[in-house]
């Protein structure tokens, strides 16, 4: 898709037309099962697919054959059929991808379907947001390392232009805030949760700026010392004490990790 962008030649769409098609084959033609093939998430990013498609061949970028063109219709009946029954939204990160996918396919419905599509953003996008993030910023699902993930969904609702109705700029602003506190000396998350946390980089200098700085946020309890830009000197304690849903959520109540130039205290509890 991003060669397609990039370059404009068709044929780097010919491998992923050929799974479309065969996905219809499978599913649909033949009736087969994958209990895989209906779960959140994978749905929305098959929408995005299948709408990407559609539009470039609305705007005669590439020519889809008329059984192509009518078995596309199928497959957008099935998926704007799920995405649009409020007992499929699970309100998860998942959610963020599925949204996405059901606002792509608003662009290549008639305005009947788009109007639904628009009333169904309305209820859902809001309550969306306040579920994974709280009015400071910080993501509602007990693992540092999907704050990050969290932000990333927001700039990709952000890039579409379908959803900026819905005050991303400013929680997307304070998630960024937050998301520098969950950073330790040497540039791992903080290893909560579902959050492995990477392996030390090496890296001599601390990641961040700060001087016996404490935060506060939402169940998370963080100190940090940059030791003078010396990562070898620097110090960071991080206490999570936040049960605010069983998503990523490990065994690890009152978990804490502490860094003094290296790691003192590295086992949080997953």
């Amino acid at each position: 898709y991003l060669d397609f962008e990039r370059t404009g030649d068709v044929q780097w769409l010919t491998l992923p037309i050929a799974i479309i098609d065969d996905w219809y084959d499978f599913h649909v033609t033949r009736h087969q099962i994958s209990k895989f093939a209906w779960m959140d998430m994978m749905v929305g990013l098959r929408a995005m697919k299948l709408a990407f498609i559609l539009s470039a061949h609305h705007a005669r970028l590439i020519t889809l054959r008329n059984d192509q063109l009518n078995s596309y219709k199928i497959l957008v009946d099935l998926h704007l059929e799920f995405l649009l029954d409020i007992e499929n939204v699970a309100y998860s990160n998942h959610t963020f991808i599925d949204m996405h996918g059901l606002a792509a396919l608003g662009s290549v419905v008639d305005n009947k379907r788009k109007i639904k599509i628009d009333n169904f953003l309305d209820k859902v996008i809001p309550t969306l947001i306040s579920s994974q993030f709280n009015k400071q910023g910080v993501h509602l699902e007990n693992s540092p390392g999907y704050q990050g993930f969290g932000i990333g969904c927001l700039k990709r609702l952000k890039s579409s232009g379908w959803f900026d109705a819905y005050g991303i700029d400013d929680i997307m602003c304070r998630a960024n805030e937050v998301n520098e506190y969950f950073r330790m000396p040497d540039g791992r998350c903080a290893p909560i949760g579902d959050t492995d946390g990477k392996q030390m980089t090496n890296e001599s200098l601390c990641c961040f700026n700060a001087t016996n700085q404490l935060i506060d946020a939402s169940g998370y309890v963080i100190f940090r010392d940059d030791g003078k830009g010396l990562c070898a000197e620097a110090s960071y304690l991080f206490f999570m004490a936040a049960f605010n849903s069983r998503f990523h959520k490990q065994c690890d109540d009152l978990s804490c990790v502490w860094f003094e130039g290296e790691d003192i205290l590295c086992d949080a509890g997953k």
